[in-house]
């Protein structure tokens, strides 16, 4: 608590000496423009948050700031913080100070890129299945796992939604994270999918995405039956496909995907990283997904984009 109040209090007291003569909130009409101005910053600082609102919004009689309270929504639970404003409308602390000069999609992706190029510099894409836009400025990667009923419900979203309002834009990378203390077909499952690969780009999105929407049918009993049948309906070389599910040759590629996982602190799925930016794990709203996608493709320069796939 002690140091919460020193950081605080720190921050009030940068905010005093970076602002000057209170010129922005002075009359009524202002105050009121002020704080409305405050509440869309906010809301565009952190889309994942709903019903944000504000109360208590008071001018300080000694210093040239507002302070109020910040009310909202995450993940179900109603919340509330403090939150500082400058009298002339641009510097807003809330947890620390934003420039509100600066869109606010830049300043949050700014915020979050922070060590971003060291984690992309860590995930390998080469030979890697992907769709999308190979020269594309924006990679998503998606770590995931065929057994996992929420990567099921983000499949969903990415086949319905994603690449279709983005797919000339992103490039989509997907990535094996098969939690097998939880789930026992999942590393049989993916180690089928890269075995498909092995035959084609293709055939690895095919069986990837029969895997997914017959993922309630599937068994530790039925798995191998199941890839046999998906493989005859892709035209696979069966007799091959089955040799290397049955010998787990595509092991290792799996399990290489896992350990990168690892490295970069993910244990969950579906996990999503755009450009090296680790999102919040879990199934995330379409709304949302797309907000970091949008900022992405705002922030992120082609040149950087086109070094970061070439490398690959």
């Amino acid at each position: 608590m002690i140091r919460r109040l020193f950081t605080i209090a720190t921050l009030l007291f940068i905010l005093g000496m970076m602002v000057g003569t209170p010129t922005f909130a002075q009359k009524k009409d202002n105050v009121e423009a002020l704080k409305q101005k405050v509440l869309s910053y906010i809301r565009e600082l952190y889309p994942q948050l709903q019903g944000v609102s504000l109360k208590d919004f008071q001018k300080s009689s000694q210093l040239p700031y507002y302070k109020g309270t910040v009310r909202f929504t995450a993940q179900g639970r109603v919340s509330e913080g403090y939150f500082y404003v400058s009298n002339d409308g641009r510097y807003l602390i809330i947890g620390e100070i934003f420039d509100m000069s600066v869109n606010p999609a830049k300043a949050q992706w700014l915020k979050m890129s922070q060590g971003a190029d060291k984690r992309m510099a860590m995930i390998n894409l080469k030979n890697r299945p992907f769709r999308g836009n190979p020269n594309a400025t924006v990679v998503v990667i998606e770590y995931s796992d065929f057994q996992c009923p929420f990567c099921k419900r983000a499949f969903d979203t990415i086949e319905n939604k994603l690449l279709q309002e983005y797919g000339d834009r992103i490039k989509f990378v997907y990535k094996n994270l098969p939690l097998t203390s939880i789930h026992p077909w999942a590393m049989k499952a993916a180690i089928a999918a890269t075995c498909a690969y092995q035959q084609s780009p293709d055939a690895f999105w095919g069986m990837h995405d029969r895997l997914f929407k017959n993922q309630s049918v599937i068994n530790t009993e039925n798995l191998r039956s199941k890839v046999e049948a998906f493989g005859k309906e892709l035209n696979l070389d069966t007799k091959k496909l089955l040799a290397c599910f049955d010998n787990e040759e595509t092991r290792a590629m799996v399990e290489a995907d896992m350990k990168e996982a690892q490295s970069l602190g993910i244990n969950g799925t579906p996990q999503f990283v755009i450009n090296g930016v680790l999102l919040r794990s879990g199934v995330l709203p379409y709304q949302e997904l797309k907000q970091f996608i949008e900022m992405a493709l705002a922030n992120t320069s082609k040149n950087s984009a086109k070094k970061k796939n070439s490398s690959r």
